[in-house]
């Protein structure tokens, strides 16, 4: 009888890699950690196909591999063999990104926004739609540099909408680590200052801050401390339950102000688009 390879165990493997293994790689890259159901969602189609082939490529020295329980996950970040393999490959090293996983790691946080990457990419591509811009706040910050700008979303989509007007959306991800308070102060008011100067946002000429919580409760809270700090008009809310169950671009959202006035107990009903909000499909954003 045939017994199973642990998890950790690392296969010795050789062999060329294959116009998916560079796209992959470059994704993993892309998104500095990523998981075998991400990947296999973008590549693959079921997990047992890809988690096999990651294994080829962890046996090539090419990623490498964190096993936090076996109720989680695995997360593969890409190791530098894999990005100079890329590098050779054509792949321009600006756009790699090799992390390292240990303790100070923002897993949770990392994973839930890696999720909603590619749960994007999925829907634009499903409705024939090519994003202008889908980029991580770590890709924004290593193209502006250190002067930067008042607001680094975590998330920043842009698309052009069926009437040609470049919309945006600027996701910010709330695994509730932080007070609502300190939110407001730092992404709601940078937000506020920039929605009031009606400038361009990096290319789009119109754009929405989006918060993506935990649960209702905390879209309260967080709705309440975005309205006392006076952008309780710019903001919208979701949670993770409603991206998972409508889809990213589906029904999903309430503005903040709304949440802000729900009661306890009350049931979250989202009712905004954001589909509708980026232009590609009817409506008025």
């Amino acid at each position: 009888m045939s017994t199973r390879r642990p998890r950790r165990e690392r296969p010795k493997c050789t062999g060329r890699l294959t116009a998916r293994d560079i796209e992959l790689l470059t994704t993993v890259g892309k998104l500095r950690v990523a998981t075998t159901r991400q990947l296999a969602a973008l590549y693959f189609g079921d997990t047992s196909t890809a988690s096999r082939r990651l294994a080829v490529l962890l046996g090539m020295g090419l990623v490498s591999v964190t096993v936090q329980d076996l109720s989680r996950p695995n997360a593969y970040v890409l190791s530098r063999k894999g990005q100079d393999e890329l590098v050779r490959a054509g792949v321009d090293p600006e756009d790699l990104f090799v992390a390292r996983i240990d303790r100070r790691t923002a897993l949770d946080h990392i994973v839930a926004l890696g999720d909603l990457y590619v749960a994007l990419t999925l829907e634009l591509a499903d409705r024939g739609v090519a994003a202008d811009a889908l980029s991580f706040d770590h890709e924004i910050r290593r193209l502006l540099g250190p002067a930067g700008t008042p607001l680094v979303p975590d998330l920043f989509v842009a698309c052009r909408g069926e009437d040609g007007v470049t919309r945006a959306l600027a996701f910010e991800i709330d695994m509730a680590e932080e007070s609502a308070s300190y939110f407001a102060r730092t992404k709601g008011e940078a937000s506020r200052v920039l929605l009031a100067a009606k400038v361009s946002f990096f290319g789009a000429q119109a754009w929405r801050p989006v918060v993506v919580a935990p649960s209702t409760a905390r879209l309260r809270h967080l709705g309440r401390a975005l309205a006392d700090a006076g952008v309780g008009a710019f903001f919208w809310g979701t949670t993770f339950e409603a991206l998972n169950a409508q889809g990213v671009l589906g029904p999903t959202c309430l503005p903040i102000d709304e949440l802000a006035a729900l009661g306890r107990g009350q049931v979250f009903v989202p009712t905004r688009s954001l589909e509708v909000e980026l232009g590609l499909r009817g409506g008025t954003p």
